[in-house]
């Protein structure tokens, strides 16, 4: 935009006749005088442009350290927090569409201001189950005059209003859910001017264990309504060697509810109908922690034996006749 913003300029200057007014920069904060936690508002819609037709462009250099925090723009009204106390002195350049320029400054005092922590928090993992160490970690707390060392956290896991752990300077925390369900965590940070702010997270408790596989297979593996299958779950397994798998449980038609726990691994079922079928297997280990898996199977019709029949030329000849058989007729539903 200052590329186009010289050009502008350059084409104003070749024109001899026209005369040329200075812009006179100003500009007011509110609030005039703060604290390190007051967002003030700059306004140079004060500012004189020069001639009538001419666009005043701004800058601002928050501190006078003769570096510009920004480009040139056309909005007269900004704002800027100083997070440091003491007086500041903030340098505002205003230049017309004529090329020409003036700067201004004014004095803020800011003191020292106290605001709350921003209270952040993560959860690892962010879902498991009533064996799962949850760690929450809010390492990523934030505090514009303190640092995080000098936080205290404290934490309600189930936001129930009874704190777990008090207020202490660790940032980290760990907890196990004894029980299945939907959780809502509290964390509450304060810093040393006792300001408090507060973040929650939800997190979901389960059954399910990642280091079970539950797996099956049948035969035969390609069978009829009149054939018995036996499934077998004896391939399902525990990644943690350690662990046995203590019961199987089915969901077969057409109920498709499941059947009692049992250390059977095997189950033959036969089916009424040729269609696909989604059968369904739970395992679980000691400790009540379960997974599942899901395979379809189709089922084809009976394969009935075919239905002889044919016909003959003649019923009658002597020995010379040359009898014909015909066998056309003959009936079978699978070919």
């Amino acid at each position: 935009m200052f590329t186009g913003l010289i050009g502008l300029m350059l084409c104003y200057a070749c024109n001899k006749d026209r005369a040329d007014i200075i812009p006179v920069a100003e500009f007011r904060v509110s609030p005039p005088n703060g604290v390190t936690t007051d967002s003030f508002s700059f306004d140079a819609s004060y500012t004189d442009p020069g001639r009538q037709d001419d666009k005043p462009y701004f800058r601002w250099d928050w501190n006078n350290d003769g570096i510009w925090d920004g480009e040139y723009s056309r909005i007269p009204i900004v704002h800027h927090r100083f997070y440091a106390p003491g007086t500041h002195i903030t340098k505002m350049e205003v230049i017309n569409s004529s090329g020409l320029i003036d700067t201004t400054v004014v004095e803020i005092k800011v003191e020292r201001g106290f605001s709350a922590p921003r209270a952040n928090f993560s959860v690892s993992p962010q879902q498991g189950n009533f064996k799962t160490v949850f760690v929450f970690d809010a390492s990523n707390t934030r505090d514009d005059e303190d640092s995080l060392e000098s936080l205290q956290f404290r934490w309600d896991f189930r936001n129930t209003g009874f704190w777990n752990v008090g207020f202490n300077s660790s940032p980290i925390a760990n907890h196990v859910y004894p029980d299945t369900g939907q959780y809502t965590i509290l964390l509450e940070v304060q810093d040393p001017s006792k300001k408090i702010s507060s973040k929650k997270a939800q997190i979901h408790v389960t059954n399910i264990s990642p280091l079970l596989v539950a797996d099956f297979d049948w035969t035969p593996k390609y069978g009829t309504t009149v054939d018995s299958f036996l499934f077998d779950a004896s391939i399902s397994h525990n990644k943690d060697e350690n662990e046995i798998i203590y019961g199987y449980s089915w969901k077969f038609p057409p109920e498709y509810e499941w059947t009692e726990w049992t250390t059977e691994p095997t189950k033959y079922y036969r089916f009424g109908r040729e269609v696909v079928y989604a059968l369904e297997l739970r395992i679980m280990d000691a400790d009540g922690l379960v997974n599942y898996v899901k395979k379809e199977i189709q089922i084809y019709h009976e394969n009935l034996p075919p239905n002889p029949e044919f016909r003959i030329g003649c019923s009658r000849g002597n020995i010379r006749t040359q009898f014909y058989f015909d066998s056309w007729p003959t009936l079978d539903l699978e070919s």
